[in-house]
C-alpha cells in the first residue's frame, strides 16, 4: 500500500543545525510512532481499499491513500457533531412545551378543563422516562419527561383543575418533513434507498420525530443488547405515542383525562396558554452521548436540526448543510467528503481520512466534539477494547476515539494529549465485504489505538515495544516457547494479548479465550458477527462473543450451566475440561484407559485417554503417570495442546 511520511520537526530546529540529544529523542519517537502506526497497513486483515492519517500537533507525520474516499460508516457521527456546533452553540437546549387553548384554559370552572392539552416537540433528541435512560452502564444526558408532567400536573392544580374533558394530542411539526426513516429514499443519481431495510426492521435507528421519546420505541427491554434491541416495538405514530406515555404520567398524579391521545397541530402561539416546559441538557452534553455510545437516533435528530435552521429539515437537505458546513471548516480537504446522513448508516457516506483527522485537529481535545469520544475500556463504544502496555511502568495516554462499524466497514478516529503536551491525531477507514465478521476489537483498530496510548516523547525504552525477531518478549526461553511461536504466526492469539508484546505463558487461561483460540485453529478465520447469544453470562456485545457462540454450533461445548445456560467465560479451564474440548474440536477416537492413576471415575475420563492416545499430551507427571484433571491450565500449555493437535509441532 502506497504511503507518505511527512516530516513534522520543531519549528525550533534551524535546518543544519546539530542535532542536541533532546532532538535526537524527539526524532526517534517520532520514527517509532510512524512504524507503529504504519504497522496496520502489514496486517494480513488489511484490505486494499484502506486510509490512513496520523498527525502530531497539528501535522501530517503519515499518510496512506489518505485523500481516498471511503464509506466511514459511525465516524459520520464526528462530521454532524461538528456541524452542530457550526450552528448552535454548546449550551444550546432543546424545550418541551406543554399548553392549552388560551379560551378553554381562561374558562375552566369547577375544577374541569374542557379542551385538548397539547404536547409539543421541539426536536430533543434525548426526551426519555428514567426507565429507558437506566439501561445505559453510567448516566446519560437524557431530558426526564416525568419532570414536565410533574409542572404541567402543578400548574393545573394550582388553577384548581384535577380533570382534562378533552385528548392529549402531540404535536411534531417542528419538522415538517415528518420523515420517519430513510430505508425508502433513493437519492438522486443513486440505485439503493439511502438506508437498507434491515437497519431500521432490526432496530438499529428509531422512527424519527420532533417530538420522539424513548428513540420513539414503544415497547423496549430494560437491557442494552443486540438480541434486546432487535426485540424493541417501533412507534408507528411517535407524537401520539409519547402523547400516550404523557397521558399515562398525569392520570399517575391525579389527574382525569377524558379522551384518547392523539397526534396533531398545537394552536398558533397567540391562541395558547403555556401550562409547563422542560429544557434539554445542553448540547455538548447531547453530542458526548451520541459520540461516545454511537447513538444513532440522536445523531440523525441532530443532522435534522442543524438543517432546520440551514435550509429545511428534511434529510437531502439537512445533510446538504452538514455537508457545506464542512466544507466551509475543512476548505481543499474536504474534497472526496459526501454526507447522506447523521448517523454513518448509509453506504452513500464518503470520508477521507485526511478528512477525519483535520476535524478532530480543528475540534481541539478541549472541545465538546473530542471530549465526547470514547475512552476505550470505559463505559461506551469503546468499552471492550483497551490498549495494552508497551512496557512495564509506562503509563498509558488517555485515547478518546470514534469507531465505524457497517458490514462491510470498520473504522476507527481518535486523539490524545501525551504527559508532554503533545496532541496526537489519527484516522483510519477499511472497506472490505463482510469485515465485520473480524470483531469490535480487531487489530485494524486495536494497533492505531495501542500506538497512540503507548506513544512518549523521548528515548525508545530500554524494554520497549516491538522486538521484530520475535511474537513476544516474555515467551523467550519459555520451555514452550516454540508452541508458542507457531501459533502466533497463524493470528491466532489477535486480541488475547495480556499487554503489549506480552502472553503471559504461566498464567491460567479463560474459557473465553480457549473458545477464541479453538475457533481460530479450527476454522482458519474469524466468525461473522453474532446476532446475539444464548449464554445469560456472555456480553452479546464483546468481541469475543462470536467465538463462544461459534464453538457451541460446532459442538466443542455446551456450556459450564444448562438451567439457565451460562458459559462461565472469566472460568480457567480445568486439564480436564482441555481434554473433552479438544476432543470434541478434532473428533479424536476412543481409546483404551492410559493408565493415569487420578482419573479413575472421572466423567472426563474417555476423553483423557483420547488424547493421551492423540500424542497430545502425557500427563502431568510420568512416576506414577497422573493427569492432575483439576489443574488449571496455563497459556502456553492450550498452545501447546493445540500446536500438537494440529501438527505444528511435536509430542513429547
Amino acid at each position: 500500500m502506497a504511503a507518505v511520511v511527512a516530516s513534522a520537526l520543531s519549528p525550533s530546529v534551524a535546518v543544519g543545525a546539530p542535532e542536541t540529544q533532546w532532538d535526537s529523542s524527539s526524532r526517534a519517537a517520532r520514527e517509532r510512532l510512524v512504524g507503529e502506526f504504519s504497522a496496520v497497513l502489514s496486517l494480513r486483515e488489511a484490505p486494499d481499499a484502506m486510509c490512513l492519517s496520523v498527525n502530531l500537533n497539528g501535522e501530517s507525520i503519515f499518510q496512506s491513500r489518505s485523500t481516498t474516499s471511503l464509506v466511514p460508516a459511525s465516524l459520520i457521527k464526528v462530521a454532524t457533531a461538528t456541524a452542530a456546533l457550526e450552528v448552535m452553540p454548546p449550551d444550546h437546549v432543546y424545550s418541551t412545551n406543554v399548553f392549552a387553548r388560551a379560551d378553554a384554559f381562561e374558562a375552566a370552572t369547577d375544577g374541569v378543563l374542557r379542551g385538548d392539552v397539547y404536547l409539543v416537540g421541539q426536536g430533543d433528541p434525548v426526551l426519555s422516562t428514567p426507565r429507558y435512560v437506566s439501561r445505559f452502564e453510567e448516566p446519560v444526558a437524557h431530558t426526564d419527561i416525568t419532570d414536565l408532567a410533574d409542572r404541567v400536573f402543578a400548574t393545573l392544580r394550582s388553577h384548581g383543575m384535577t380533570r382534562i374533558e378533552g385528548r392529549l394530542v402531540g404535536d411534531d411539526s417542528w419538522f415538517p418533513d415528518r420523515q420517519r426513516d430513510y430505508s425508502r429514499e433513493v437519492p438522486d443519481g443513486g440505485a439503493q434507498p439511502v438506508w437498507r431495510r434491515s437497519l431500521v426492521t432490526s432496530n438499529n435507528v428509531g422512527p424519527l420525530s420532533a417530538l420522539l421519546l424513548n428513540d420513539g420505541y414503544s415497547s423496549y427491554t430494560p437491557v442494552r443488547t443486540t438480541a434486546a434491541r432487535i426485540r424493541r416495538v417501533r412507534a408507528a405514530d411517535p407524537a401520539q405515542h409519547a402523547a400516550s406515555v404523557f397521558d399515562d404520567l398525569l392520570e399517575a398524579r391525579g389527574m382525569v383525562i377524558t379522551h384518547r391521545p392523539a397526534s396533531g397541530l398545537a394552536p398558533a402561539p397567540g391562541e395558547r396558554t403555556l401550562l409547563g416546559a422542560v429544557e434539554s441538557p445542553p448540547l455538548s452534553d447531547i453530542l458526548a452521548r451520541m459520540l461516545t455510545y454511537s447513538d444513532n437516533t440522536p445523531a440523525e435528530m441532530i443532522l435534522k436540526e442543524v438543517g432546520r435552521q440551514v435550509t429545511n429539515s428534511d434529510r437531502a437537505s439537512a445533510a446538504t448543510a452538514v455537508e457545506m458546513l464542512i466544507r466551509g471548516k475543512l476548505g481543499p480537504l474536504a474534497n472526496g467528503v459526501v454526507i447522506a446522513d447523521g448517523s454513518g448508516l448509509s453506504g452513500y457516506n464518503r470520508l477521507t481520512c485526511a478528512a477525519m483527522a483535520a476535524l478532530l485537529d480543528l475540534a481541539g481535545p478541549g472541545s465538546p466534539v473530542v471530549q465526547g469520544l470514547a475512552v476505550p475500556g470505559r463505559p461506551g463504544a469503546l468499552m471492550n477494547c483497551r490498549p495494552v502496555r508497551s512496557s512495564p511502568g509506562h503509563d498509558l495516554n488517555t485515547v478518546r476515539a470514534k469507531t465505524g462499524t457497517l458490514n462491510d466497514v470498520t473504522a476507527m478516529a481518535g486523539t490524545t494529549v501525551t504527559a508532554h503536551g503533545e496532541t496526537l491525531t489519527f484516522a483510519m477507514i477499511a472497506n472490505s465485504p463482510g469485515i465485520i465478521g473480524l470483531g469490535s476489537c480487531n487489530r485494524l483498530r486495536r494497533t492505531p489505538l495501542n500506538a497512540a496510548a503507548n506513544y512518549t516523547y523521548g528515548p525508545i525504552p530500554s524494554d520497549g515495544p516491538d522486538q521484530r525477531d520475535r511474537a513476544f518478549d516474555d515467551a523467550v526461553g519459555h520451555s514452550l516457547a516454540e508452541h508458542l511461536e507457531a501459533l502466533a504466526e497463524r493470528g491466532v492469539f489477535d486480541g488475547t494479548e495480556c499487554a503489549y508484546g506480552r502472553i503471559c505463558p504461566d498464567d491460567p487461561i479463560e474459557r473465553r479465550t480457549v473458545a477464541v483460540w479453538i475457533v481460530r485453529v479450527l476454522d482458519g478465520r474469524d466468525p461473522p458477527a453474532a446476532g446475539g447469544t444464548a449464554f445469560q453470562d456472555v456480553d452479546s456485545a464483546a468481541w469475543w462473543t462470536p467465538f463462544v457462540e461459534r464453538l457451541a454450533e460446532l459442538g466443542v461445548t455446551k456450556g459450564c450451566q444448562v438451567d439457565p445456560w451460562r458459559f462461565c467465560p472469566h472460568d480457567s479451564v480445568t486439564r480436564e475440561q482441555m481434554a473433552s474440548f479438544l476432543v470434541r474440536a478434532f473428533h479424536l477416537d476412543d481409546a483404551p484407559s492410559a493408565g493415569f492413576t487420578d482419573v479413575g471415575g472421572n466423567s472426563h475420563q474417555p476423553d483423557i485417554d483420547a488424547l493421551a492416545a492423540a500424542e497430545i499430551t502425557i500427563g502431568c507427571s510420568t512416576d506414577p503417570p497422573r493427569f492432575c484433571p483439576t489443574q488449571p491450565v496455563t497459556r502456553a500449555e492450550m498452545a501447546t495442546f493445540l500446536s500438537r493437535a494440529l501438527g505444528l509441532t511435536e509430542g513429547s
